[in-house]
């Protein structure tokens, strides 16, 4: 899994494949052409998968994704590839796609998107949903979860189901109070914009509850999900102690802003490299959780910045974690 043959992919989509795949798609044989892809993709990584769709922009797409532990290479995929033009677009997860009279064919279950039904609980920045459709009475639970996902991921894309969706679950009994599909969209696209700020960045939150050592004050950023920054796959934990406190074991207020200083320059270093993703404060030590990308990240640099520090010794560990499992007890 290198550059390398990150670059070798492109060098013969340049060249060659995206002329060979256009046509065979164009000839009715597109098939022909998937052993092409398959190979290079998986010499990329084994754990990638890619499928051809309509682009929005282009007349067809291809997308190349992974689960949460891949991404970070689908991404780094997707930075190395050619601007659009009017026959290829490119993307690293699953994208909506226009409804319209969609049908999705499953074993003998012929599902026509219109008739999915989807029921919704609000839990913080998250919907927990439950999906409907009259086909599921005959289907296992398998199938239906199937469908689910299927649907869910057509219609909002696959970014958007990993960070405004909770648990999802199906139900064979029509909901009284559910949504279409198409309503689902503007239900979750109303939530994102509500966390996000008025110059496009992510919203954050401030949590509080009483931990082992006292009390805990964080702050975190919404959502906080590996899908919305795939390449920063090193958690790197800093962790700060300051000797100025209340009788909480908080900073005072000239620490918390000398805290705040430091976390700016911090993230000066990091620069596109990473980004400050959360912070935990309790006990006399302030935790700054930084998510970086392995390939670009200086954490010996990191290290020099946070040696600065005037109230003791920081400690700075960091290792993979694609999944952002390291910040999971903050997000809401």
């Amino acid at each position: 899994m290198g550059d390398n043959l990150i670059e070798s992919f492109w060098e013969w989509w340049r060249t060659e494949g995206a002329t060979v795949v256009a046509a065979a798609i164009e000839a009715g044989d597109a098939s022909s052409a998937f052993p092409l892809i398959d190979q290079r993709v998986a010499a990329i990584h084994d754990g990638l998968a890619w499928e051809i769709g309509p682009g929005t922009v282009s007349e067809h797409q291809l997308v190349v994704t992974g689960n949460p532990d891949h991404r970070a290479v689908a991404r780094r995929w997707l930075n190395a590839a050619p601007s659009p033009d009017p026959v290829w677009s490119y993307a690293d997860s699953l994208q909506r796609r226009p409804l319209g009279e969609f049908r999705l064919g499953l074993g003998s279950a012929l599902v026509h998107y219109a008739d999915v039904i989807v029921a919704c609980q609000r839990r913080q920045n998250r919907l927990d949903v439950r999906v409907y459709h009259p086909s599921f009475g005959g289907l296992e639970q398998r199938q239906q979860f199937e469908i689910a996902f299927l649907a869910l991921d057509h219609a909002l894309g696959e970014v958007a189901v990993e960070q405004w969706l909770g648990a999802v679950d199906t139900t064979r009994y029509r909901p009284a109070d559910g949504y279409s599909l198409a309503e689902l969209v503007g239900v979750v696209d109303a939530l994102a914009a509500e966390n996000t700020y008025e110059d496009g960045t992510p919203a954050w939150v401030g949590l509080q509850w009483d931990g082992e050592n006292g009390r805990v004050v964080a702050a975190a950023q919404v959502p906080l999900c590996s899908s919305q920054a795939p390449n920063l796959d090193t958690h790197i934990a800093i962790s700060v102690p300051y000797r100025s406190f209340d009788e909480a074991g908080l900073p005072t207020e000239q620490t918390w802003d000398a805290l705040e200083e430091l976390r700016d320059r911090l993230e000066s270093v990091l620069g596109t490299a990473g980004r400050v993703l959360a912070c935990e404060t309790t006990a006399g030590v302030h935790t700054v959780h930084v998510y970086a990308d392995s390939v670009a990240v200086d954490v010996v640099a990191i290290e020099s910045e946070a040696a600065t520090w005037a109230q003791g010794a920081v400690i700075v560990a960091s290792h993979d974690d694609p999944k952002w499992s390291d910040v999971a007890h903050l997000r809401t």
